[in-house]
């Protein structure tokens, strides 16, 4: 999901991206390609961030440096010191607004030769279990690709929930923490305000242990799905054109 996002604004800003799915995938993808520019997520499977950041420098050497940019939900000072001692460059957090990804990209392929500055923003809270102008942002305005995000969300956070379910059933604390944290950046990444801080709170109760607190805590999350999904349901009416898409 956070992919899918990342793509679709950097698309906007008139560029083209590979997404893999660990650090192995991005050093195989960099025997490939000579990319201009690397979105490191710091949390991967198999190898995470830190370690390929630190592959990637030792396998340039001093013959190429390719920027690395940081993508962490963590905005600690601590943080940012850990992705520097790593080799990264820059440090973007989740959810990634579209000035802060333009003020990166032009400081680091600077297009006029005037590096720009990240504007650091707050998302909007309002009644609405999301935030529309951030979902608009996120696709340009335009509502073809704002109907496609809103399915993937509502695709893959309905299928981790069922894995929630799952995992709260086998009273794994966990595997609780470990999916409440995707559907967490997953929902922030896309607008989803209302959704976020409950699976932030399932998190923080998967990480210590506290099975009963999760157990209270998920009809809530199911409550704010279905909110988040009838609004997406009205918006995705609204968007279509009389008799249905072209």
């Amino acid at each position: 999901m956070n992919q899918r996002v990342a793509v679709l604004q950097l698309g906007e800003l008139g560029y083209t991206a590979d997404r893999v799915a660990n650090g192995r995938e991005v050093l195989a993808a960099l025997r490939r390609v000579d990319y201009d520019l690397i979105f490191m997520d710091c949390q991967m499977p198999e190898l995470d961030g830190y370690e390929t950041a630190r592959e990637i420098r030792r396998r340039e050497g001093g013959a190429r440096h390719t920027p690395i940019v940081a993508v962490t939900a963590n905005t600690l000072d601590e943080e940012r010191a850990k992705c520097v001692a790593a080799g990264m460059d820059d440090y973007v957090s989740k959810p990634v607004r579209p000035e802060e990804l333009r003020g990166v990209l032009d400081r680091w392929l600077p297009r006029s030769g005037e590096p720009g500055d990240a504007v650091p923003t707050t998302p909007e809270t309002d009644a609405s279990p999301l935030d529309e102008s951030h979902l608009t942002e996120l696709v340009g305005g335009d509502p073809h690709d704002i109907l496609d995000l809103v399915e993937l969300y509502l695709r893959d956070t309905s299928a981790r929930v069922t894995e929630l379910r799952e995992a709260l059933r086998n009273r794994s604390a966990e595997d609780v923490g470990r999916i409440a944290h995707a559907c967490a950046g997953a929902s922030a990444a896309c607008g989803m305000t209302a959704i976020v801080p409950v699976f932030q709170e399932l998190e923080r109760l998967g990480c210590q242990g506290e099975i009963e607190g999760a157990e209270r805590v998920q009809p809530e999350v199911e409550r704010q799905l279905r909110r988040i999904r009838d609004h997406l349901e009205s918006r995705r009416a609204a968007a279509l054109p009389q008799g249905g898409p072209s």
